[in-house]
């Protein structure tokens, strides 16, 4: 009983061997009936062992039979089988024939392991003639004219497709704001105002940069600085000292200001008189000392004032006239879009109409 077992063991795995072992070669083509010129594909396929060499015929005459030629030869597919035991290998080849007649293809060998392995049946093909009509010799057409490709941007459409979309987007703004009835208004930017005894100072401190040369220079020179100090004491004290003399302005500011820094504006302002009026020429130093005794008055009284604040951005509408001006250059900017449109919209339809029919 022992040894029937082992022997049905070892027949069992023969006969599996065997299988694996076994080679089939196959083929077909896609169409048995052609015209001339037109092309068809023959595909072997081969099975086989896995661990077995298989090579395709490669046709390097580029005949397959005579009459049929081969054009092309598709690289190797591979497939596994039976846990990768096996292999199922295919290629296919593309005939062509410019003779119409039936032809036969012989059986395809392929080499397996140095082996020859045939398909089992060989394959034919017919070929047939383009119908020709040799009776009407004359009737056959012209040659077709060229024949557009498909659909392409070119620079004329994509130019006037952004024109027309600019101007689409330009109008609509243009509408919206033409249909709100609200006055046109511009942003104004509205600064603080710098406290006056800093514009004193900055005034006075650029005046040092410039030092008089000559007499006419000199008077200039006072004319200026006075000019200053009375704007600031207008400003800081509330009254119009710009239309003051020098002796009112020094009565005005009694009790309001230090008497050592008025009594240094009273000199100062002394001084100045007698250059502008009286033809008094005085040193450069007593031009600097008037100097700095400006800038010690204007420091003595200053207004101690909060922090300056950020610019504030106010909208501000035009006046009636220029409101029904802006109106107007909108009514006419929307005419001109609007026709621009009408042309650009034909322009691009008339591109697209060449283009597709």
């Amino acid at each position: 009983m022992r040894v029937l077992s082992l022997k049905i063991g070892f027949l069992l795995a023969f006969i599996c061997i065997k299988l694996s072992a076994q080679v089939t070669v196959d083929v077909k083509v896609d169409s048995t009936d052609i015209l001339i010129g037109e092309q068809v594909h023959l595909t072997a396929t081969v099975s086989a062992g896995s661990n077995q060499k298989v090579v395709f015929p490669e046709y390097a005459s580029g005949t397959l039979t005579k009459g049929v030629e081969v054009l092309e030869r598709s690289d190797v597919d591979t497939v596994f089988l039976n846990a990768g035991k096996r292999v199922q290998l295919k290629r296919s080849y593309t005939l062509t024939a410019f003779d119409s007649a039936l032809y036969y293809f012989p059986p395809v060998e392929v080499m397996v392991d140095g082996k020859k392995y045939k398909s089992q049946n060989g394959i034919g093909l017919k070929v047939g003639t383009v119908p020709v009509d040799t009776v009407h010799l004359n009737n056959f057409s012209g040659p077709h004219s060229v024949v557009e490709g498909i659909f392409e941007w070119n620079g004329y459409l994509l130019g006037w497709s952004i024109l027309l979309w600019g101007n689409l987007i330009l109008l609509f703004l243009l509408l919206v704001r033409h249909s709100n009835r609200k006055p046109v208004t511009r942003r104004v930017m509205i600064r603080p105002k710098t406290p006056p005894h800093q514009q004193a100072i900055t005034e006075i401190e650029k005046m040092k940069s410039d030092t008089p040369s000559t007499e006419e220079n000199m008077k200039l020179c006072y004319m200026q600085l006075t000019d200053i100090l009375r704007t600031y004491i207008q400003e800081r004290f509330g009254f119009n000292a710009r239309e003051m003399t020098s002796s009112e302005i020094i009565e005005q500011l009694l009790g309001n200001s230090d008497p050592s820094a008025l009594r240094e504006l009273r000199i100062l302002l002394e001084t100045a008189d007698l250059v502008k009026f009286a033809k008094f020429t005085a040193s450069l130093n007593e031009i600097d000392r008037s100097l700095m005794q400006a800038i010690d008055f204007v420091r003595t009284t200053k207004k101690e004032e909060p922090e300056t604040s950020k610019p504030i951005v106010k909208e501000v509408a035009f006046d009636d006239l220029k409101q029904k001006r802006l109106r107007m250059a909108m009514s006419i900017l929307i005419s001109l879009l609007s026709l621009s449109l009408v042309v650009g919209g034909g322009m691009v339809i008339k591109e697209m109409y060449e283009v597709f029919l």
